[in-house]
């Protein structure tokens, strides 16, 4: 898979400049995540036409992300951080997978 919005240079400062806050609780972090995973294990729009949409309807999304390479561990990473950049970073990469 070639490159990634996350890799781009400069992509999570941006971020985190227009935000205006640079990390968040571990507890949210975390809370936050599950709440995305539940969503998109149980609500999430069927069939879905991403490179992991498939894997997501049988699996779950944590599963997908774990299963699809150093990019989608990365991001599964980014999804659970405590820094707010790198959060919305990864927020508005998932697009690109499911």
């Amino acid at each position: 898979m070639e490159g990634t919005y996350l890799s781009d240079e400069g992509y999570i400062t941006k971020a985190m400049d227009f935000i205006g806050i640079d990390k968040r609780p571990a507890d949210l972090a975390d809370y936050v995540y599950n709440e995305l995973c539940f969503l998109f294990d149980n609500f999430y729009g069927n069939p879905g036409k991403g490179i992991i949409s498939a894997d997501i309807a049988e699996n779950g999304l944590d599963h997908a992300l774990l299963s699809h390479g150093d990019d989608t561990k990365k991001l599964r990473n980014y999804l659970k951080s405590t820094d707010v950049g790198e959060y919305y970073a990864a927020i508005t990469t998932l697009s690109n997978y499911v």
